[in-house]
């Protein structure tokens, strides 16, 4: 028989037990869904996750190189211009000296014995040109012009500031330059997760703190079309006048001024450009990036006045961000991002006054990409289209890359193929010799002077002569002039002489 007090006790406890399951409940729905968080909180969620979609894209657009298995190889490289004048009319016209010439290079690759060799080659029609070849053995690096001599010149990375003097300059002249140069890939200087989310958090915490609650909105079951599709979204809507907007972008510019983190990526990528370029110089990149930050808030202050609103709107389906768009009274900015049948879809789409001007599309399907670029605001529209197909295992990789520029009088189609196997490369190695190779850093002043005056003199024969032959000069001051970039250039030039 159960007593009046334990009794009790389970009455009090079913209904605690019942209140912390729906408290468990209302806490992984806060946690995982979108129920009850406010229009401000989801609006910088979805705003954030444009990161997402930008990095999907960057990583997209490289190289699967380095999933080769093996770090042995051969390649085998060629790359063709052709130009058509007259585009798709009577008069089309594809007789010209840039359609006959190509570049073929053929190469092998050592990274575990850290060798690397190229053939370089300059085709008018099956004709060579020019030939070039190159060999980087460990600190050795040699360079060969085949069709002129028959040695490779070659320069060890190291004691270069003595080799330099011996060319002429002088100690003040090489007196920041390294005895032997370090190359440092800049692609190396990364944000860490951790850093990213520090970032992400810190900038939000600024901007909502600045913001009202009342400038941010919702809509339910917006109905909006991405690339030919009807998509079903959540609408959120942050709305300022100019004056906030640019009070706020003010307030970001002054902390990214001191944020540590950027500032030591700055001090990074210095870092490397001192040792790729041997200098010394200290804080050269983070004094732009401070005066321009200066200029640009100057420049916001004294143009600081208008009521004018301006709109971000964020549209999110099943959790994720489709959309965004930036709106004032006569200009809009969208950037849409869709997956659908594994494909990858993003554009950015300029419009002024509701008219579209340009606009950029990215499309990913199967290692398969093509990005076109439009420009639909003067007479005379640009089409730039450009496709790169993939294909790898585990022992080779290809690659197809063809860029097209369209406007209504010509057309520009550049190819280039690639193609890396794996190679055994255990014989048949151009190796330095003392009868195949010069090395600059044991001549002589006198030497090296006379081995240099005589590489320029045949380098500016071989160079007058394939002009000459080919008049390549005259066929791209021609094109330039054809698709408006010269007569750009020449304004330029006439506004700096001014």
């Amino acid at each position: 028989m159960m007593t009046k007090k334990k009794r009790r006790m389970v009455i009090i406890g079913i209904p605690l037990i019942i209140i912390i399951i729906l408290i468990m409940i209302v806490i992984y729905m806060y946690i995982t869904t979108d129920i009850f968080k406010s229009n401000s909180t989801l609006f910088f969620k979805y705003l954030g996750k444009n990161s997402e979609n930008i990095n999907e894209v960057i990583y997209a657009l490289g190289n699967n190189i380095d999933n080769l298995e093996s770090k042995k190889y051969e390649e085998n490289s060629e790359f063709q211009i052709n130009y058509i004048e007259n585009y798709e009319t009577n008069v089309e016209n594809k007789d010209n000296a840039i359609n006959k010439l190509r570049i073929k290079l053929e190469g092998k690759t050592d990274e575990e014995n850290n060798y690397q060799y190229k053939n370089i080659k300059l085709l008018n029609e099956d004709e060579t040109a020019a030939q070039i070849e190159y060999i980087k053995k460990d600190k050795e690096y040699g360079i060969k012009f085949s069709d002129l001599f028959s040695q490779y010149l070659v320069v060890e990375n190291n004691n270069l500031k003595e080799l330099l003097k011996k060319m002429g300059y002088s100690d003040e002249e090489v007196q920041d330059i390294p005895d032997s140069l370090e190359i440092k890939d800049f692609k190396d200087i990364k944000f860490s997760d951790e850093e990213l989310e520090i970032l992400k958090q810190k900038y939000f915490n600024l901007i909502s703190s600045k913001i009202p609650k009342d400038k941010f909105s919702k809509k339910s079951n917006q109905t909006i079309s991405i690339n030919e599709n009807t998509i079903k979204a959540n609408e959120y809507t942050l709305t300022l006048t100019k004056e906030q907007l640019n009070n706020i972008y003010i307030d970001i510019l002054q902390t990214i001024k001191e944020d540590e983190i950027i500032l030591g990526k700055l001090d990074e990528f210095q870092k490397n450009y001192n040792i790729n370029l041997g200098k010394n110089t200290k804080n050269d990149v983070k004094t732009m990036y401070e005066s321009k930050i200066e200029e640009t808030i100057d420049k916001i202050n004294k143009t600081n006045i208008g009521t004018d609103e301006t709109k971000i709107i964020v549209y999110e389906s099943k959790g994720n961000t489709v959309s965004t768009i930036l709106q004032t009274t006569n200009k809009e900015i969208d950037f849409d991002n869709l997956n659908t049948n594994e494909e990858r879809y993003s554009a950015i789409i300029i419009k002024d006054y509701d008219k579209e001007t340009k606009k950029m599309t990215f499309k990913e399907k199967d290692n398969n990409i093509e990005i076109i670029i439009e420009d639909k605001s003067d007479e005379n529209p640009i089409k730039i289209t450009y496709t790169k197909n993939q294909y790898l295992n585990d022992k080779e990789y290809n690659e197809n890359i063809e860029i097209i520029y369209e406007d209504g009088n010509n057309k520009i189609q550049s190819n280039y193929k690639n193609i890396l196997k794996e190679a055994n490369l255990q014989e048949g190695l151009t190796e330095f010799t003392d009868e195949n190779s010069v090395k600059l850093n044991d001549l002589n002043s006198e030497q090296l002077s006379a081995v240099l005056a005589r590489v320029n003199e045949g380098i500016e024969r071989k160079t007058t002569e394939i002009m000459q032959q080919t008049k390549i000069e005259e066929e791209i001051q021609k094109i330039l002039k054809n698709i408006g970039i010269k007569k750009d250039i020449e304004i330029l030039e006439s506004e700096r002489s001014i």
